[in-house]
């Protein structure tokens, strides 16, 4: 999840405040009661931030390693 907003917040209250993504996106993925899910070893969560207009980026790997994206 990419983060662009006017300032950068602090990287524990990012986290915090992609929650409620974080739990729909397993809902979707798993179809699992919202909330659920999100703790699984198989997901590995990176978080990131820039400043510029005021948006979210989220980019779903399926089946390799993310580090083979980059």
């Amino acid at each position: 999840m990419e983060r662009s907003g006017k300032k950068l917040f602090d990287s524990d209250n990012y986290v915090t405040a992609c929650k409620g993504i974080r739990d729909s996106i397993c809902q979707l993925l798993f179809h699992k009661k919202r909330g659920i899910g999100d703790n699984d070893p198989q997901i590995e969560w990176v978080y990131k931030q820039i400043t510029g207009k005021i948006g979210l980026r989220i980019e779903i790997v399926w089946g390799e390693s993310w580090e083979k994206t980059i």
